[in-house]
């Protein structure tokens, strides 16, 4: 559930993995009780409406790898040494990842997208390329200054990785999360991550996190990302490649190290093992692409 309580402290939303300060919003904390703040609301909406459209794409995805047929990868164990080389595998898995979930710094503070496409480029098996351009990818996506929307990141994904890689001309769908998430929502994940990592390819997840206006007092009600500021609210596409289903966790590729350099509260890893429950509440009003 997203924060309950309400506060007057003003905090700032950002763009991707914008630096406070540069291009921010004012908003109350309080516009995000019971739902997305003003400010983004027409966006949450449109991610909502954008995953219906989806529907169709995401049942026919499930369908091929529920059938094994998905460029003939089957999600069975004696094929994991084959599409991923050196995995911990095998009998009923406890801790997965991709063998090298690649992590590159965006090039600008609104690259979160095309640098998501360019880590699942080089992450997954096949002929995607590695040090695929992030600004050649930016282009294709239509990428700006504010940053890449679901359908953007989408089309940047079948493209560069889904084609080359699987086949199908549509092998990644994009799932829609409520501003506060279903169970139904978070089951889906959950499945839709286990696949995913099953076959080799990491999951494309948008976030929003909430600015703190009480931090560093109430962390736990505003969760984020490994290494970013509490007090900004922060939209932003991460690689989300493994899990470990025993703690409940998952793990990422986060591009945001670029912000490093500018301070201001960004100490990002390059990889980080983070909260199931915290991954799947940020999901909230974007959603993820697998």
């Amino acid at each position: 559930m997203r924060i309950a309580r309400i506060a007057a402290l003003p905090v700032t939303l950002g763009i991707c993995a914008l630096m406070a300060g540069l291009l921010s919003v004012p908003v109350s904390a309080a516009s995000f009780t019971g739902g997305p703040p003003s400010s983004i609301a027409a966006q949450v909406a449109q991610n909502s409406a954008f995953g219906a459209t989806e529907a169709a794409a995401n049942a026919a995805k499930t369908a091929a790898f529920k059938d094994g047929d998905l460029k003939g990868y089957e999600p069975l164990a004696e094929h994991y040494e084959q599409l991923m080389p050196g995995i911990v595998c095998c009998g009923q898995f406890s801790r997965e990842a991709t063998t090298a979930l690649v992590q590159y710094a965006q090039d600008t503070n609104y690259y979160c997208g095309p640098a998501v496409v360019s880590e699942m480029s080089a992450s997954v098996y096949g002929p995607s390329p590695t040090g695929l351009s992030q600004y050649t990818v930016a282009a294709y996506m239509g990428t700006n200054s504010s940053g890449t929307n679901p359908s953007q990141e989408l089309n940047g994904l079948n493209y560069y990785v889904g084609d080359p890689d699987f086949g199908p001309s549509e092998a990644y769908a994009f799932v829609s999360v409520s501003w506060n998430p279903t169970t139904t929502q978070e089951n889906e994940f959950v499945d839709d991550l286990d696949w995913d990592v099953n076959v080799g390819t990491p999951v494309a997840s948008g976030v929003y996190e909430v600015g703190d206006p009480y931090y560093p007092a109430d962390q736990s009600l505003y969760p984020h990302l490994v290494g970013h500021p509490f007090p900004d609210t922060i939209q932003h596409w991460a690689a989300v490649g493994g899990y470990n289903w025993n703690d409940d966790e998952v793990y990422y590729a986060d591009s945001a190290t670029y912000m490093n350099q500018f301070g201001g509260g960004w100490a990002v890893p390059a990889h980080s093992w983070y909260s199931l429950a915290n991954m799947e509440e940020l999901l909230g009003g974007e959603g993820f692409i697998w």
